[in-house]
């Protein structure tokens, strides 16, 4: 590795969106591995707080780069939450 050369932090990033009224959409960007910085599910849960009538948990992953475990642990984790709800 060049010295010269920064090191750059793999990093996976979500934006959540209502494109329904009774629906959430998770916008997954980037790697989503165990070796990244990833989001937690709190912009997630804050939505689904905020907006009582969502039913739905929709997830756009064009953006998505690289994926691994790390994002099926987050995957699991908003399942949970829904699952509480």
């Amino acid at each position: 590795m060049d010295a010269a050369q920064p090191v750059t932090q793999a990093q996976g990033g979500l934006d959540v969106t209502q494109p329904t009224t009774d629906s959430l959409c998770v916008q997954l960007t980037g790697q989503w591995t165990m070796h990244a910085t990833l989001p937690s599910t709190e912009a997630v849960q804050t939505a689904l707080a905020a907006m009582p009538q969502v039913r739905r948990l929709t997830f756009e992953p064009q953006k998505l780069a690289d994926w691994d475990s790390g994002l099926l642990t987050f995957l699991l984790k908003l399942q949970d939450m829904c699952a509480q709800r």
